[in-house]
């Protein structure tokens, strides 16, 4: 009947529907009519649909029952299949046809239906996130719902905030899942997957399928995480050169390194770069960094490096003497402490007079003999050597002296062809204001040994 087609209008216009197989789908439809046909709406009118624009009750490849479309003596002939294996990838046309004149086909309008197996990705708003650290942050994950009454559940990959779900409707009268997370932007968030999965649920008895979509936020931080190594690593010597290395967090990366030294209240400017060499002391042994980008900078902690000044060593000697002649020493055990500087300063405030340390020795070869002799002492000491009794001058022996710092001194001695004489005598005598030691040391027959004849040991 051509006059309905001028009668009526079919309010579903072109959609297109992606169809889970073994799921549910909804076609949103209504329709008008015009005039007084209204009258004929009543509840023998039944809904059919087929891929054909010419077809009845008869030849419909879709019958759905009442419980499946909508009230259409209300206009709306929205239907809902519930096994998609009775729908075919293809366009479906909607006919109204009622036990009256009221019987027509809608052409101009129809549901494009596709069988998927797969659903598609859920839509991320935004798509991409770029933004500052701190920055208040929104997003929106959606996917289809083509069955209203199992929509897909949505969840994400991170408890980044509150999320909250809603089932909203598109302007072609389809629905959509949809979740909102909102967040603050955090440097922790930078390079870390956000992902939005859905799932959805098959009423065929099959597993459920998810589908997910995902993006990487770029935020942007001034410098975290800031923090000092150095090498080498300890012990660290008094005077010794160590590279000092700054690191640290940070999106844009940082511009600047610069490295201070604390000095009290106030703090002193002593280099740029990433890596610094410095040499360090008691007295410059603590440092910091700061990392500067184009957000901000950021300070590290102070590093305090432990300088270590000295090490000392103690002997305990037995001491056996055969005759006039000849002199020898058994060493019976060695023990060595390490000070660092503080120990040293008060330890070097606590010994005034001069006193010989046992790291003071002599080696000998039938061409050369090579004595060291050191001293601790504070004011700091002499030392003066005696060959068989006999002061000795620089013109005789070699003779060098070398200060290690203000309170000890070492000195060599070396006599060459020392095999000549049958018996040498040779003594290291030490003295400040405050007193004096010596120390012997016997060679005869290329032997070589060491006597104390004055001994004082210090207990740390």
């Amino acid at each position: 009947m051509k006059l309905f087609g001028f009668l009526l209008l079919l309010l579903l216009f072109f959609i297109k529907i992606n169809v889970l197989r073994g799921s549910c789908v909804n076609i949103p439809c209504s329709f008008n009519v015009r005039g007084g046909f209204e009258n004929n709406l009543d509840d023998s009118c039944k809904a059919y649909w087929s891929d054909s624009t010419s077809f009845d009750s008869e030849n419909a490849k879709l019958k759905p029952t009442k419980e499946m479309t909508g009230d259409l003596t209300k206009k709306d002939c929205t239907t809902t299949f519930n096994n998609a294996s009775l729908l075919q990838s293809a366009k479906y046309y909607f006919r109204l046809q009622c036990n009256n004149p009221l019987r027509f086909t809608f052409t101009q309008a129809g549901v494009d239906i596709s069988l998927i197996d797969d659903p598609p990705s859920p839509t991320l708003t935004p798509s991409t996130l770029e933004v500052e650290e701190g920055a208040s942050v929104s997003l929106t994950c959606s996917a289809p719902a083509p069955c209203w009454s199992h929509p897909p559940a949505l969840t994400w990959s991170s408890n980044l905030g509150q999320s909250q779900e809603t089932l909203q409707e598109n302007q072609d009268k389809t629905k959509v899942r949809t979740s909102v997370m909102n967040f603050n932007a955090s440097h922790l968030h930078h390079g870390n997957k956000i992902s939005c999965t859905a799932v959805y649920q098959k009423q065929d008895g099959i597993h459920d399928v998810t589908a997910e979509t995902s993006l990487t936020p770029d935020i942007s931080y001034s410098p975290k995480d800031v923090q000092i190594s150095f090498s080498p690593s300890a012990p660290i010597l008094e005077n010794q050169k160590v590279t000092l290395t700054c690191s640290s967090n940070a999106n844009p990366a940082v511009e600047n390194y610069t490295w201070y030294r604390p000095d009290g209240d106030q703090e002193t400017f002593i280099g740029t770069g990433s890596s610094f060499n410095v040499t360090v002391s008691k007295v410059k042994s603590t440092f910091f960094c700061k990392a500067t980008n184009a957000l901000g900078f950021k300070r590290s902690s102070n590093l305090q490096i432990n300088v270590q000044c000295i090490i000392l060593c103690s002997k305990r000697i037995s001491l056996h003497i055969d005759n006039y002649d000849q002199c020898l020493f058994l060493v019976i055990s060695v023990k060595c402490i390490q000070h660092d500087c503080d120990q040293l300063l008060s330890l070097s405030s606590m010994i005034d007079p001069p006193q010989i340390l046992f790291s003071s020795h002599c080696t000998s070869t039938e061409s050369q003999l090579n004595c060291s002799c050191e001293t601790l002492g504070n004011p700091s000491p002499n030392i003066q050597w005696y060959l068989n009794g006999l002061t000795v001058n620089h013109s005789k022996c070699e003779i060098f002296n070398e200060t290690l710092n203000r309170t000890i001194l070492r000195s060599f001695f070396t006599l060459n062809q020392p095999h000549k004489k049958n018996h040498l005598t040779l003594i290291c005598r030490t003295v400040n204001s405050l007193g004096s030691a010596s120390q012997q040391f016997c060679v005869s027959s290329q032997q070589v040994s060491t006597e104390h004849q004055r001994m004082s040991f210090v207990h740390l």
